[in-house]
């Protein structure tokens, strides 16, 4: 008898479990992949305003320089 209340108990359990990680998991995964478009849009039109800004201005390469003495 104690074995069929535990093996009850522990079925119960696991299924809220596994119904509560369904609950968190599927908004979860729809607010990801609208914030994952989000960033995309928002990298592509970073890339394109910076190919255009490079057009009208001269190219500089970053980085350290030292100064050559004449």
């Amino acid at each position: 008898m104690v074995r069929i209340l535990n093996t009850l108990l522990a079925v119960i359990t696991g299924f809220f479990v596994l119904i509560g990680g369904l609950l968190i998991a599927i908004p979860l995964a729809i607010v990801g992949a609208i914030t994952g478009r989000r960033l995309v849009k928002a990298v592509e039109k970073a890339q394109y305003n910076q190919t255009n800004q490079q057009g009208s201005n001269h190219r500089v390469i970053d980085g350290e320089y030292e100064e050559v003495a004449k």
